[in-house]
């Protein structure tokens, strides 16, 4: 488990340690009662704040969906810059 842990951070190590002592089904459900998330846009709907609380396989699936999508973001050919599609 030490070996696996090098180089991640606070919530990689919280994931690896969750799989090697996995929470009872009743410490599941309460945490799936409490998990929420939302999102809101600002006024001129260029940006976004994201807000939640999730537990587990669900914050790391989040999480890695996030990270995903902002690196399928094209950047302009011919500037090399990321476009304000906003504007």
């Amino acid at each position: 488990m030490i070996e696996e842990a090098d180089g991640l951070d606070l919530d990689g190590i919280a994931l690896i340690a969750s799989r090697e002592n996995p929470p009872s089904n009743e410490e599941s459900a309460t945490q799936r009662e409490r998990e929420w998330a939302s999102t809101q846009w600002d006024l001129h709907h260029r940006k976004m704040a994201i807000h939640g609380e999730l537990y587990g396989v669900g914050a790391q699936i989040m999480a890695d969906r996030l990270v995903g999508a902002t690196k399928e973001i094209p950047r302009n050919p011919e500037t090399g810059e990321y476009d304000n599609w906003n504007k």
